[in-house]
């Protein structure tokens, strides 16, 4: 049996925010079997449950809301907890938005490496998926396929065609997916960047890069963020090409509105 799995003890970091600028703190706790990712603003006593439903998509970047209170930039630290295996976590964010760190997931996962992983002794719960769906969007489009375990292959445009394939998401999401930083379309905003900047054609990116094919990853990096918002792992195969938030989020709620017409179901995870 595949068990659910939280850090061993709390940790936090903080820093500037790239969107709102100021500065936020984080931290993030251990929290018990089927909490599921729980964050909360603690500046305005609000609690965020992570959900395709309350989540919108705003300027490239993934905000949670609360009634009238947001939480915005929250993409990186849930694609660190989903994709180091983290289960359940209570997150405490003093501020509207998470802190940019170094652009990447890899200041998490280094949090999570420090204190420690702990398995729970309650087997995970899966989505099952017993048919595929395609999001096309103009040029852009994703193929959901029912599989054994989460894979991934993606294929981005940028002076080529490069195409990277990723399983065993667990295993390598530390070392291959985490450090690569994120870009952006145009300018970023006004920011210390902790990285330097370089331009082609439209695209602003970071430099020296980590990987010769570092956006492809940042963007699979974003994609594992965006299936966090499912609540519950997907054993899926997702083939994606040139997709970004809005197709993710797109196909999720395609995915859970068959759930709640119960032409899907949940499992428990057992071998």
């Amino acid at each position: 049996m595949a068990p659910q799995r939280t850090i061993k003890a709390p940790f936090e970091l903080g820093g500037p925010c790239l969107w709102s600028g100021g500065s936020s703190r984080v931290r993030i706790r251990p929290a018990e079997p089927d909490t599921g990712l729980l964050l909360r603003r603690i500046d305005k006593n609000s609690t965020f449950p992570v959900s395709i439903q309350n989540a919108l998509l705003r300027s490239h970047r993934v905000v949670l809301r609360d009634g009238k209170d947001e939480l915005a930039f929250v993409e990186h630290l849930l694609a660190a907890l989903w994709g180091m295996g983290i289960d359940n976590a209570y997150v405490d964010v003093e501020g509207a938005e998470l802190p940019f760190l170094d652009g990447s997931a890899l200041p998490y996962v280094q949090g999570i490496k420090k204190v420690g992983v702990v398995t729970q002794g309650v087997s995970r719960l899966l989505l099952e998926v017993p048919a595929s769906l395609v999001v096309i969007e103009g040029a852009r489009f994703l193929y959901v396929s029912p599989a054994a375990e989460l894979r991934l292959s993606y294929v981005f445009l940028h002076r080529g065609l490069r195409i990277r394939r990723f399983q065993n998401i667990e295993e390598v999401f530390a070392s291959q997916i985490a450090p690569a930083r994120s870009f952006a379309t145009g300018d970023y905003p006004s920011f210390p960047y902790p990285f330097l900047i370089r331009h082609s054609g439209n695209l602003s990116f970071p430099y020296p890069p980590r990987f010769a094919d570092e956006m492809l990853r940042h963007k699979v990096l974003d994609l594992i963020g965006d299936l966090a918002l499912i609540g519950i792992r997907a054993p899926v195969k997702i083939r994606a090409f040139g997709t970004g938030h809005r197709e993710t989020h797109k196909a999720i709620k395609i995915l859970l509105k068959e759930v709640l017409d119960d032409s899907f179901g949940y499992r428990r995870h057992s071998n």
